[in-house]
């Protein structure tokens, strides 16, 4: 007898043990699908305590009677592990019966029908009570019902169910009433509780399948209070522990937030009873304490790339090209004229290719070509896609010189015609032996001014050159006398130059037997006409002595030389 007491007693204390530890522990995953709802519960178990926890929350063991209810276990079979039981078993009293597709079992709510069946290849004609469990595979064992498995199936039917709230944005998790959350689905059993979670914002399906705003009826969930739920006539109110206090949900309690009425404009700290505020990245806390004043990035160090113009933006800033320029993004380039340099544009010198005809100055994206300096003769012109300095030709326009122009490369030169010869200003001409006269403003002299004209000759320089003409007349021993004498004697100007003139004729024509040295004799006599005649007799002295063309051209020369100076 003692050792069959403690047999039982023993067999008491496990099943009392499976009962405790599947109450105890919450299911670990469930899933609602329209009117019904079903939950996976792990822990040891028999079958009798595994339906004693699905019947203690308004439910009873899985039935799987369709290809659905398999559908929604392969949906949980992540969460499959080891044995679960479901609701199917075989009465006590009762043998199996192979030929039947539920073998003699039926389903915990008394059905005995089934659309679907996973049986193992076990075979069996068991009598007495026995139940089924499923495995990963899905397939139904038989086995004793006081067996312990590792975990079972629960189901749950409802008539009025709550449409999931469609908050756009806004994310939320529902606690059911069988124990589990679930974030995704659409269908919720009455006392389901919806919770906000940005805010904690708490809503409740009541029996009628409408939302409740927390806190609600003090007699379901405690009102959805953390703490303690009071009605006040027919309003539930939450009210929380002293050092607590009241979240903006109404519904949850918890340390005082310092910041929960700040007036910072940004964002506010929590510093133990105190707050402090702070701004966003590109603002700064004004002199207040909490408002939020805009920074100029443009203002402070530079903030954009050589080149790049800097524009503020409430909180931040913007570079952007200069006008002319654009913003290349999106693959690795530059604008025209640049080209990229450790990952920065930079300008590049078209110069270096020596793209001008002259000198070129390089600019930013493009370049400028020019003349060479000095050369004012020229201009740039376009020839296809180069710049090319053209000559410009001075001569055509007729203005840049009184008589003869000659054009050069970048310049020109002015001539004379014969007899004229070139003035400093490089652009006049004037005759030979014409001296250019200054017009003076006419001065009417004073009473002690005296006036003195100068002599056309001093008597010395006379009396030199007849010396020297009579010295050698006294040398020469012949005489030879021209028929030109008449024409000197019409041109000279007095009694005196007459009677020169006769003698050096008759002398000249004389000495001119002696060639060369009568040269010499020759220029001097002729310088004495010239001065003697006031120089009409010039040209006729040149016609007269032009028989000796040798003579006369080599005259001629030496003549112009001595005038000019």
């Amino acid at each position: 007898n003692s050792r069959s007491t403690g047999a039982l007693l023993a067999l008491f204390v496990a099943l009392t043990g499976f009962s405790s530890q599947a109450a105890a522990q919450p299911p670990k995953a469930g899933l609602c699908n329209l009117d019904e709802c079903y939950a996976i519960h792990r822990g040891a178990a028999d079958f009798e305590t595994a339906s004693d926890v699905c019947r203690s929350r308004g439910g009873h063991l899985m039935t799987v009677r369709s290809t659905v209810h398999s559908d929604i276990i392969s949906i949980l079979k992540e969460n499959l592990q080891g044995r679960l039981w479901i609701g199917l078993e075989l009465p006590a009293g009762r043998c199996s019966d192979p030929s039947k597709a539920l073998r003699g079992y039926r389903w915990v709510t008394g059905e005995e029908a089934t659309d679907f069946t996973q049986w193992s290849a076990q075979d069996s004609s068991e009598c007495g009570r026995r139940c089924v469990s499923i495995s990963i595979g899905q397939l139904w064992e038989e086995s004793s019902c006081l067996e312990a498995a590792d975990g079972f199936l629960c189901e749950y039917n409802f008539n009025e169910t709550c449409q999931a709230p469609e908050l756009k944005g806004i994310s939320l998790t529902y606690r059911t009433p069988f124990g589990f959350q679930t974030t995704e689905t659409t269908r919720l059993p009455p006392g389901t509780i919806a919770t906000v979670s940005s805010s904690g914002v708490k809503r409740y399906c009541g029996i009628d399948g409408t939302w409740a705003l927390g806190p609600w009826d003090c007699q379901s969930e405690n009102g959805g209070c953390s703490h303690k739920c009071e009605m006040e006539r027919t309003k539930a109110k939450c009210f929380c522990p002293e050092g607590l206090q009241l979240e903006e949900n109404q519904v949850t309690c918890e340390t005082p937030d310092p910041c929960r009425d700040h007036p910072c404009e940004h964002l506010c700290l929590p510093q133990m009873d105190r707050y402090l505020c702070t701004c966003r990245e590109g603002y700064r806390l004004g002199d207040d304490g909490s408002t939020c004043l805009d920074v100029d990035e443009c203002q402070l160090a530079r903030v954009c790339e050589a080149g790049q113009v800097c524009a503020n933006t409430p909180g931040s800033f913007q570079c952007a090209c200069p006008a002319g320029y654009r913003m290349v993004s999106g693959r690795s380039g530059c604008p025209p004229g640049f080209e990229m340099v450790n990952g920065m544009c930079e300008d590049r010198d078209e110069c270096e290719a020596a793209p001008c005809e002259h000198e070129c100055a390089n600019t930013p994206g493009s370049f400028d070509c020019y003349c060479l300096e000095g050369f004012q003769g020229y201009v740039l012109d376009n020839e296809g896609t180069n710049q090319v300095c053209v000559d410009i030709d001075e001569c055509d326009s007729g203005t840049f010189c009184e008589q003869l122009c000659d054009n050069s490369f970048g310049s020109y030169t002015c001539h004379c015609k014969g007899g004229y010869e070139l003035q400093d200003d490089g652009y006049s001409c004037t005759p030979f032996n014409v001296t250019s006269v200054t017009p003076v403003e006419p001065v009417t002299p004073t009473a002690n001014v005296t006036v003195i004209e100068p002599s056309a000759m001093l008597p010395g320089v006379l009396l030199g050159v007849l010396i020297c003409v009579l010295a050698i007349v006294i040398l020469v021993c012949a005489v030879h006398i021209n028929g030109s004498l008449t024409a000197f004697y019409v041109i000279a100007s007095s009694v005196r130059c007459k009677l020169l003139l006769s003698t050096l004729i008759i002398i000249i024509q004389i000495l001119e037997l002696l060639n060369y040295f009568a040269l010499f004799v020759y220029i001097l006599v002729v310088f004495y006409i010239y001065v003697c005649t006031e120089g009409a007799a010039f040209n006729l002295i040149v016609h007269v002595y032009s028989d000796n063309k040798r003579h006369s051209i080599l005259f001629y020369s030496i003549l112009n030389s001595i005038i000019n100076l």
